[in-house]
């Protein structure tokens, strides 16, 4: 209904009657005013500064949805937020929603490297490791250099499980620069465990990931299945064995 001599106005800003709004009288809550939907952008951007300093992240996201301008804290700091709620996720209870959570951190860069790999070393679960891994092997060569420092660390929150695991992870990803770091694994304690695929046998998993790897590690084992060291020569045997179809 249109107004043609007087307006009646809510909050002073908004006229009932007609929709018209005008610039007095506003009830102002975080830039945007409660009664005609204003938004003041400059009052936004402001906030939008001072909630990045406080890293208050859910008010940083209503300035953002209202507007607001972010620098480049802002960003870095929506973006880590958007990591750990992904990594949070890959203990979700659907399956589909891990597996988008592993394919949306793959995504995101070697920026999320570091916050998943604390994630699965501080992991409660078992899905955040699978699952977590299963982001580094889609990230390809970029995760080689970390996969193989889990594999090789003596570090009391590295347990036997992620560098089992990651080894596995080097094999699906099939750089050459793993191959030396596995072979030294033939050599040490710690890699002989149970896989659910050979019931009561025992499993190497160095070996395992050097046998998956084919080609790109025969030479290597032939050479240290002729060797001397009775237990790197015996897991070498069975690499070459157990994963003969992979060599041609």
């Amino acid at each position: 209904m249109s107004c043609l001599i007087f307006h009646s106005w809510q909050g002073k800003c908004l006229c009932t009657k007609c929709g018209k709004k005008r610039d007095e009288g506003h009830q102002w809550d975080w830039g945007k005013c409660k009664i005609c939907g204003k938004i003041d952008k400059d009052t936004v951007d402001a906030l939008l500064i001072e909630a990045t300093r406080t890293r208050d992240t859910e008010k940083v996201k209503l300035l953002l949805s209202r507007g607001g301008t972010p620098n480049a804290t802002t960003q870095e700091m929506m973006f880590h937020d958007e990591v750990e709620r992904l990594i949070r996720s890959l203990n979700d209870s659907e399956l589909n929603r891990r597996e988008a959570a592993a394919h949306l951190l793959s995504r995101k860069g070697e920026l999320v490297l570091e916050p998943l790999i604390h994630a699965m070393k501080r992991r409660t679960a078992w899905y955040t490791l699978r699952f977590g891994l299963n982001a580094m092997i889609k990230m390809g060569q970029l995760a080689v250099a970390p996969l193989i420092t889990l594999v090789e660390s003596d570090d009391r929150d590295v347990d036997t499980e992620l560098k089992q695991r990651a080894a596995s992870a080097l094999s699906e990803i099939g750089d050459p620069r793993a191959v030396p770091v596995l072979l030294k694994t033939l050599y040490q304690d710690g890699w002989v465990g149970w896989s659910g695929g050979f019931i009561g046998e025992d499993w190497h998993y160095g070996a395992a990931a050097l046998g998956e790897m084919g080609n790109l590690a025969r030479d290597q084992l032939l050479e240290v299945a002729h060797g001397s060291d009775e237990t790197a020569t015996k897991w070498a045997k069975w690499a070459l064995e157990k994963f003969k179809y992979k060599f041609k």
